[in-house]
């Protein structure tokens, strides 16, 4: 099935969602967006989740995010090598640029797992994890590497987003509706 919902059906179709305590109610439209937008660049909707969850923990979706040191910048608040890289792409503070180094980091970066002592893409850990839940931990301690992997802010921001992800396509599709005929169709 696709997972992918043009941008303007999906913010049309979900302001519904974001209920008064949303974890994003300031800032819906910007979770709506780079959901849409990584989810058009191939990830599923787990793995979106998770990137969107941590996201909004270290930046609040503010790709001009600068730690109060200035040592991490970004959505993802890269630092070091990393943060050079980006910052040498020309307009490396929009968020367009910074998913797409994303996009282009998770098709490389691997780590090594213990349990079947394999290399392993990150990309395929967080595509694979049995929750978005667990996605967002495995893209903390994995991509972000960062010291609370286990944040309730991007745990809960990453459940949020796929469960409201989730039951939208739910209620585009319907029960005996082909996902793939209704998300081709043009919103009228």
């Amino acid at each position: 099935m696709k997972h992918i919902l043009e941008r303007r059906e999906w913010t049309r179709l979900n302001e519904a969602y974001f209920s008064k305590g949303s974890a994003f109610e300031k800032s819906k439209e910007k979770a709506i967006a780079i959901m849409s937008k990584l989810s058009e660049k191939g990830l599923s909707p787990v793995a979106a989740a998770a990137v969107v969850g941590n996201m909004f923990k270290e930046s609040v979706f503010d790709p001009n995010a600068r730690s109060p040191d200035g040592g991490y910048v970004g959505l993802c608040q890269w630092g070091g090598p990393r943060k050079a890289k980006l910052m040498a792409k020309p307009k490396w503070n929009t968020v367009d640029t910074q998913i797409d180094f994303i996009m282009d980091e998770l098709a490389t970066l691997t780590y090594f797992d213990k349990a079947t002592q394999k290399k392993v893409l990150i990309k395929d850990a967080i595509t694979n994890a049995a929750t978005p839940e667990k996605a967002a931990e495995l893209f903390a301690r994995r991509y972000e590497v960062c010291a609370d992997p286990t944040s309730e802010k991007r745990i809960n921001g990453a459940k949020e987003i796929h469960d409201i992800y989730v039951s939208q396509i739910a209620a585009f599709t319907g029960p005996d509706s082909s996902a793939d005929a209704m998300l081709d169709e043009p919103v009228p």
